[in-house]
């Protein structure tokens, strides 16, 4: 039995061996799960690669299977491009057009889209209507016109009676006021003839 002694010279008893800790199996036992757990991954990622290549081969396969070749001589030219969309054309000026006159329409000088100035006739109405209503307006003032001279002349010749005193007065009058009254009815055959004129227009 060996005795040591400790530094004051006496014997001590002897010490029992040191055991291993217990951390250090622990730690081998995690780095054996860790490499079981790296070794399945690589596993499984492998073979999903290697599927994933198969189908790919198998689809290009497939498609190059159908794909038909033909050959064609370059030329060229220009590319259309289109663009199909849903828009609102808007034009430049707007305007009402309100005829003057009703009849029928016996021409149309312009088209849809056409640019057109201020002033341009666009529409042509039949105007034989409007040439029989001049024509009409005119006769009146004419006949109108020859009645007021007629009357004019008689009143001239009841003044001159009146200086001889060879009519009442009361005729005298009635003459002048029928001239004024025929004076008004060609003024307004005038504004006929006119307004005629106008819707002819």
């Amino acid at each position: 039995m060996d005795v040591t002694t400790d530094r004051s010279g006496q014997p001590s008893p002897e010490q029992p061996p040191v055991s291993p800790p217990p951390q250090r199996g622990k730690r081998r036992a995690l780095l054996w799960i860790l490499l079981l757990l790296i070794a399945g991954a690589i596993f499984y990622f492998a073979s999903q690669y290697h599927s994933h290549a198969q189908t790919t081969a198998g689809g290009s396969q497939q498609s190059t299977a159908s794909v038909t070749i033909t050959v064609a001589t370059a030329k060229k030219g220009n590319i259309g491009v289109y663009l199909d969309a849903i828009g609102t054309v808007t034009p430049v000026y707007t305007s009402s057009i309100t005829p003057q006159a009703n009849g029928i329409v016996t021409a149309v000088n312009y088209t849809e889209g056409q640019m057109v100035q201020k002033g341009d006739p666009l529409i042509e109405i039949d105007p034989r209507p409007y040439q029989a209503q001049l024509a009409q307006a005119q006769g009146t003032l004419e006949h109108d016109t020859n009645v007021l001279a007629q009357a004019r002349m008689d009143l001239e010749r009841f003044r001159a009676a009146w200086a001889r005193n060879a009519i009442q007065k009361q005729t005298l009058d009635d003459q002048e006021k029928l001239v004024l009254q025929l004076q008004g009815t060609v003024k307004f055959d005038v504004g006929a003839v006119a307004f005629a004129e106008v819707q002819l227009g």
